[in-house]
């Protein structure tokens, strides 16, 4: 079934200046770059940590004007606890619930790159984490039909030299559980480790959230990224852009990547690396989309050693071209 849009988001792609100009001819291209462990800013980001009452230590649970509710699940993300946050108070101004870290310290017009994990249902009401000066950086939380998912956005300071970091529930919504929360200096995320836990492996992918390229590459929704979440929905003419992170605390000498696409109109281009991955890593995979370009792809992503599959990512992604938009204004 087609895909129907709005005619606000037709009228902002239109708006937006996103020509023709799409990759004609399929082409998979991918880099793995190994990458240090960054400094978490965040305290207690793994929520290993219990005080007296039960809950994390370093952070504040405030219900304020809300029916918000704050519990301590078992198990997270990564290692015993995660939190689990509900709300079914109506949306107001200024009726929120909260969980805070309090303030960080940062240097100022400096990089930083804030990223969770992220486990929820079809129904995420306004909630988000983030902060800095004037609680400017928002990091919405998508829906993730019961998936933990690795969500990840990056600001850059001002004058402060420190700012608040929080989670907040605005609005009605599903369960929504968070885990492995790391605040650090850099414009890209590094893979979580948290103090005196074993590193587990994983393989994480996501468009970038960002609202403007200037590599040819798709980019997120800036005009109403509540309906058109940024790792879900990608808009424009170019090839579809991946990054994420790559943890193998064993067996990493051994390991291969390989890189499967996968379309409505069957398996696409594939790729595997040579022998021997970095045990930590950044990865970067970049598709040119055939024209006309299907409106979803997905990337499916295997660390392998010896036959023994050691972590696995499958990322889908809707695909907003002109070409649609185009199809869809001349119905109108």
């Amino acid at each position: 079934m087609p895909v129907r849009w709005p005619l606000l988001t037709l009228a902002a792609l239109a708006l937006a200046g996103l020509g023709p100009d799409a990759a004609a001819q399929g082409g998979l291209s991918v880099e793995i770059e190994p990458t240090t462990t960054a400094i978490n800013l965040a305290p207690n980001g793994s929520f290993e940590n219990l005080g007296a009452d039960g809950r994390p230590t370093g952070w504040q649970f405030n219900a304020r004007q809300t029916d918000a509710t704050l519990t301590v699940i078992s198990p997270g993300a990564t290692g015993q606890h995660a939190v689990r946050l509900t709300n079914s108070t109506l949306q107001a101004p200024h009726v929120y619930g909260s969980l805070v870290a309090g303030e960080i310290t940062v240097q100022p017009h400096t990089a930083y790159t804030l990223s969770c994990r992220v486990r929820s249902g079809a129904k995420v009401g306004a909630a988000w984490i983030g902060g800095g000066q004037g609680w400017n950086w928002r990091l919405s939380f998508p829906a993730t039909n019961g998936e933990w998912r690795r969500i990840h956005q990056s600001w850059v300071t001002g004058d402060e030299t420190t700012i608040p970091l929080l989670l907040v529930t605005e609005a009605p919504t599903d369960p929504i559980d968070i885990d492995d929360v790391q605040l650090e200096a850099g414009s890209q995320p590094s893979p979580f480790i948290a103090p005196g836990l074993d590193r587990q492996p994983s393989l994480l992918l996501d468009p970038p959230a960002r609202t403007a390229a200037d590599d040819g590459t798709l980019v997120a929704a800036s005009w109403n990224p509540q309906a058109y979440p940024a790792g879900e929905w990608v808009f424009g003419a170019g090839d579809l852009l991946l990054e994420g992170l790559l943890s193998l605390p064993q067996r990493a000498a051994e390991a291969q990547l390989h890189i499967t696409i996968e379309t409505p109109g069957g398996v696409g281009p594939t790729w595997q690396s040579a022998v021997g991955l970095p045990s930590q890593g950044r990865v970067r995979v970049r598709l040119a989309l055939p024209a006309p370009a299907p409106d979803r792809v997905t990337v499916v992503a295997r660390a392998l050693a010896g036959g023994t599959e050691l972590a696995r990512e499958r990322r889908s992604v809707r695909i907003v071209t002109p070409a649609q938009v185009e199809a869809l204004l001349a119905d109108v």
